[in-house]
């Protein structure tokens, strides 16, 4: 690989950073203008478990999981974003319903098993 080469490559990465970086400041202002701090911290967390997931990928970079293991790394992946944002919709709806909250967020989670 040639210095220039190098070069670009490092600029794209920075560029990549940065980008996810200006991504993850405008949800995060969007979702505190919701003034609903529940949610700001469901979809944090749901955040939070996608980076968790790249750390466990980089981890076990082999393909061959135990389903434990799997089932764990598509829930940090896609799950837990998806499931905290039903549970999301709910809160915002103010319906004061535990089960239904519960139950939002397991079809979330069992969305994304689906489309893994």
């Amino acid at each position: 690989m040639t210095s220039g080469n190098v070069e670009k490559l490092k600029l794209g990465n920075k560029l990549a950073v940065l980008g996810g970086d200006f991504l993850l400041a405008n949800a995060s202002v969007a979702l505190a203008n919701l003034c609903a701090p529940q949610v700001t911290s469901s979809v944090a967390q749901g955040i939070a478990d996608m980076s968790e997931a790249e750390f466990l990928s980089l981890k076990h970079p082999d393909r061959a999981l135990p389903q434990d293991l799997w089932d764990r790394t598509i829930y940090l992946q896609s799950g837990s974003l998806l499931a905290h944002s039903c549970k999301s919709t709910i809160l915002l709806a103010d319906l004061d319903d535990q089960s239904l909250l519960d139950n939002s967020f397991t079809i979330g989670r069992r969305v994304a098993l689906i489309y893994a």
